[in-house]
């Protein structure tokens, strides 16, 4: 198998900020704890939040209207990345309305009401035996 593979190096468990705005928080977060590669998992209410949809043809996000009500987040799972010397935290959400409706897609802004996230500092188990933090 020539993917590559991954080990987890530390855990975290977080709640993060009330009225904190999710992607910001996480950020902050890892540049804090020195996280250039990881994975989490994310559950809890946003105030308000902007989802989003990848168009293939056009290479680029599109944003949906702003959810400006409270939602439930069912679901948001995301990963952190190092890309051209900047953290980028890339993460996709459900959403649920007090009406049980729900919305999904790639979450580009989510003010918290109350959220708890489990994040996983990953590094690649290179051939050698060695391993990094900061792959590729």
């Amino acid at each position: 198998m020539s993917s590559p593979r991954y080990e987890i190096a530390r855990t975290f468990y977080i709640r993060a900020d009330r009225d904190s705005e999710l992607i910001s928080f996480l950020t902050k977060f890892a540049e804090e704890n020195d996280i250039c590669f990881g994975a989490f998992v994310a559950f809890g209410a946003l105030r308000k939040a902007t989802l989003a949809w990848f168009n293939q043809t056009e290479r680029h996000y599109e944003e949906f209207p702003e959810l400006p009500s409270p939602h439930e987040m069912a679901s948001c799972t995301g990963n952190i990345t190092l890309r051209d010397g900047h953290l980028r935290i890339h993460a996709h959400a459900v959403l649920t309305d007090q009406q049980g409706n729900t919305r999904s897609g790639h979450l580009s802004r989510g003010t918290v009401f109350s959220a708890y996230v489990h994040l996983s500092e990953l590094r690649e188990r290179r051939s050698n035996g060695e391993a990094s933090t900061n792959p590729g």
